[in-house]
C-alpha cells in the first residue's frame, strides 16, 4: 500500500500475554515504539502522486474510499490466509471473532510468541458442562504473519485516523471495534456475516 515496505523482526517484537488490559496488544507495547507507525502510511497516502487522499488541503473522499475498499479486499485475503495455512480448519465464525487487541470483555486472540505470530481461537461450547473453554493456539506461517503484522502495525491505524477523519468514530476516546474481521471501525461493529 502506497509503497510502504517495512522491514519486520519477529524477534525484537515485545509482547505480555498475560496483560489484560482494555487496549492492550503488541502493538501498543510501551517497550517497542510501533504504535505510531500507521503515521507513516498516511503521510505516503496523502502525498502520493498516483491517488493521493488529499490535495490542496482538502480531502479526496473518492480517494478515501478507494483506498478502504482496498483495505477490506486485504482483510478478505487475509481472512482467506489464516483459515487455510494453520493446520487443521479452525470454525469460520471463531476465526471472525478473533480480536487483535484486550477489549472490556474478551482477551485479544493474535499475540507475537518467541520469533512467531499466533492466533488464539476460544470454544465455548463445552463451558456450561466442564466449566472450562477450549482453546486452540495456531502459529501463523511466515509469510502470513507477515501479512497480519503489517495489518494490525500500519494498515489498522491507518483506517481508523481515515473513519475518525470521514466522523465515524468519536474522537475524544479515538475507540474502534476491536475484532480484527470487524463489519465497521466504531467501536461496538459486529464481525463480519458468516456467508
Amino acid at each position: 500500500m502506497y509503497g510502504l515496505e517495512p522491514v519486520i523482526n519477529f524477534g525484537k517484537i515485545k509482547d505480555n500475554m498475560a496483560n489484560t488490559d482494555g487496549g492492550y496488544s503488541f502493538v501498543t507495547n510501551p517497550d517497542k515504539k510501533i504504535r505510531d507507525t500507521y503515521l507513516d502510511l498516511f503521510q505516503r497516502a496523502c502525498t502520493s502522486r498516483q491517488d493521493p487522499l488529499s490535495r490542496k488541503g482538502r480531502w479526496d473522499w473518492q480517494a478515501v474510499l478507494k483506498s478502504l475498499k482496498k483495505e477490506e479486499l486485504f482483510r478478505q485475503f487475509l481472512g482467506l490466509a489464516m483459515y487455510t495455512t494453520c493446520g487443521q480448519l479452525p470454525r469460520w465464525p471463531d476465526l471472525l471473532s478473533v480480536w487483535c487487541e484486550n477489549g472490556e470483555f474478551a482477551e485479544r486472540g493474535i499475540y507475537a510468541y518467541g520469533r512467531s505470530l499466533v492466533y488464539v481461537v476460544r470454544h465455548h461450547k463445552a463451558k456450561r458442562s466442564t466449566n472450562r473453554e477450549f482453546i486452540v493456539a495456531r502459529f501463523l506461517p511466515a509469510e502470513v504473519a507477515q501479512l497480519v503484522y503489517i495489518y494490525c502495525v500500519d494498515i489498522r491505524g491507518f483506517v481508523n485516523l481515515l473513519d475518525r477523519e470521514r466522523g465515524l468514530s468519536d474522537r475524544s476516546t479515538g475507540g474502534s471495534s476491536p475484532l480484527l474481521f470487524r463489519a465497521n471501525t466504531t467501536a461496538g461493529s459486529k464481525p463480519w456475516q458468516n456467508q
